[in-house]
């Protein structure tokens, strides 16, 4: 309860400050501007998102930005390929490319053996509970899955899944931004019905996220409990 109680305020915080903080007024300007220019708006947010997943930027401001400037349906769509790409990218960075360096970097992450070896046999299920539970950062997974043994097509399968509900969860935050903003200048008149239907569904939506977390949190460190400890051999 206490982890949800926060992540709730979390998101609180992030739709008032939206809403109030000159990022309203930046965001206004780039709906003008992707209105006028919805190929390219498009194109140019999914490159910010695959920029994003290679260098391992934290994307949820965009996506809360997606929501508000593309609205429900095109957002979902655009995050949806945009996080997607970044991810492939990523992972085919850290399998290719740059294996040595991800495989020296991520051995310092105390969960990575753990995960390394429970993955043998379990690919598809190891990778959506990480993507479900967040217990490591999103884009830092795109990277550590990819010096493991997990098959491309269970990382990217079990990567569209598992990121579904955080993407509508900040997609929607990022609807609301502008109701909210429009409400506290009192310049937006919903009604009573109108108001509570958006209040709970950001509510149902965050409490839903938030135990389908915790049920992933739980069965992955069953899964990660449950490999032997590995004991280097010495002379």
């Amino acid at each position: 309860m206490k982890k949800l109680g926060l992540f709730a305020l979390f998101l609180l915080a992030i739709l008032l400050a939206a809403s109030m903080l000159p990022l309203v007024e930046w965001a206004r300007a780039a709906i003008d501007w992707s209105r006028n220019n919805p190929g390219i708006s498009w194109l140019a947010f999914i490159a910010a998102y695959l920029v994003a997943g290679i260098i391992m930027t934290p994307t949820w401001i965009l996506t809360v930005a997606a929501g508000y400037i593309f609205g429900w349906w095109v957002g979902v769509g655009i995050v949806f390929v945009g996080a997607m790409l970044g991810a492939i990218a990523a992972f085919l960075v850290g399998r290719g490319l740059a294996r040595d360096l991800v495989q020296a970097k991520v051995a310092s992450v105390a969960k990575f053996s753990a995960l390394d070896r429970a993955i043998e046999g379990q690919g598809f299920n190891i990778v959506l509970l990480a993507r479900l539970s967040l217990v490591l950062p999103y884009n830092l997974l795109n990277y550590l899955f990819g010096v493991t043994a997990v098959s491309f097509r269970d990382y990217a399968i079990a990567t569209a899944i598992g990121m579904t509900p955080m993407v509508l969860l900040y997609v929607f935050l990022g609807t609301t931004v502008q109701d909210v903003r429009a409400l506290l200048s009192g310049d937006l008149d919903t009604g009573t019905a109108g108001q509570v239907l958006t209040v709970v569904s950001l509510v149902a939506l965050v409490v839903l996220v938030a135990m389908i977390t915790r049920a992933a949190s739980r069965v992955l460190r069953g899964y990660l409990d449950e490999q032997p400890e590995v004991v280097e051999k010495t002379d």
